[in-house]
């Protein structure tokens, strides 16, 4: 998780969640039976979504990878100087799309906020230096 994450709650999230800080909650969920045994990686997503749901990749800085995946993520992507920072996320979203797709599961009732959010350098951002980095 980037260090400036911060989960938004719905107030529903207590009667689904337990009590507790929405930071709590995510922990209740992540350490539930809710988690779909087959999911590579659990999400906050960037937008409030009601029910259940997967995708294939997602935003990586609010994503907890199972530790049964991390082999085939780390080690992170390393990047030729000044190129975009992008492209390590990039590669990572193509393994994932590739190898295990639709395994992100999504968090019901909760969103992530990234109010420090700063832009990344975004050149060389192409598909000739995200197949490098594989």
């Amino acid at each position: 998780l980037d260090y400036y994450v911060e989960p938004v709650c719905h107030p529903a999230t207590g009667q689904v969640f337990g009590v507790g800080s929405c930071w709590q909650k995510v922990f209740n969920f992540l350490g539930s039976a809710a988690v779909p045994p087959k999911a590579s990686a659990v999400a906050i997503p960037s937008y409030l979504k009601d029910g259940f749901s997967a995708a294939s990749n997602v935003n990586g800085f609010n994503v907890a990878i199972k530790r049964s995946h991390v082999p085939f993520l780390l080690p992170y992507a390393t990047l030729k100087p000044g190129m975009s920072q992008w492209i390590s996320q990039a590669a990572h979203m193509c393994i994932v799309s590739s190898c295990m797709p639709n395994t992100v599961a999504f968090i019901p009732l909760i969103y992530a906020k990234n109010r420090k959010h700063r832009e990344y350098l975004k050149t060389g951002y192409i598909i000739e230096n995200i197949h490098e980095v594989f």
